[in-house]
Parts: structure tokens; sequence; C-alpha cells
């Protein structure tokens, strides 16, 4: 079967967590989880550009924005990905967190693109385009 569980508003991330189940009417019929995960908080950043169905050209200049007013710390790491996510290669090392830069679109044609924008301090804080982009 299944059950919709609403995740508990927690004081803190966790990252050790296990759901237990048991038959209400005789507790020796029970599982947990196979292994742990973790409760995080949303990200405290938002990609506003590129977000996706963007055609780029090769080799240009483009804006990458977002949006991060109550990002904990004032850097970001800024990554691209042309396999949808699968590999991700670091274009901005611990730029400040100005909601803007400048990348410089990379001779790799593809339509799986992504962007990521990270907090430095957080590596658990960031966002990545909500669909893929293609370079031309």
């Amino acid at each position: 079967g299944k059950y919709s569980w609403k995740v508990p508003k927690l004081k803190k991330a966790a990252s050790k967590c296990i759901i237990k189940i048991s038959d209400v009417g005789d507790n020796s019929i029970s599982d947990i989880s196979n292994g742990k995960f973790s409760i995080k908080f949303p990200s405290t950043i938002k990609i506003t550009t590129p977000n996706g169905g963007e055609r780029i050209k090769t080799k240009k200049g483009v804006y990458i924005s977002w949006d991060a007013p109550k990002m904990e710390g004032d850097k970001v790491n800024i990554y691209y990905s042309t396999d949808d996510g699968f590999t991700w290669v670091e274009t901005n090392k611990g730029i400040k967190n100005s909601g803007t830069t400048i990348w410089k679109v990379p001779n790799k044609k593809s339509k799986k693109c992504l962007i990521k924008v990270e907090n430095t301090s957080d590596p658990e804080d960031f966002d990545i385009s909500d669909r893929n982009f293609t370079i031309r």
C-alpha cells in the first residue's frame, strides 16, 4: 500500500531520518526503512535565467541570474551541465551573491543543458534550472 505523509516542520535540517510503520492492532507487525534519508529546507536560491527553454549560441556571453535574498553567506558557485545534470562543470567559484554573472557559453552543442547555482557556505543550498535549455 501507500500512505501520503506530510513532512514535519523542523527547526534544523535532519540527515539521519528513518520511517517506521506498524500495525495499530498488533505492534509486533512492523518495518523500518532500509536506509537513512535527509529532510532539508527548501533552497534559498532561485535561478531566473536560463531556467529552461532558451536557445543559446555557443561562444557567446550570456547572463545567468538568480534570486537569493535570504541566503546565508555572500558567495555562490556556478556550474553548467550539457548532459541533463549527470555531470557538472564549474564555471565560477566563490563569486559574490550579486544575483547575476556573465557566462561564456562553451563550444559544446546540446539540448540537455542546465545551470546550477550553489551556496558556498552550504552546498546543500542550491537551485538547478527548472528545465533544459539548448546550446546551439
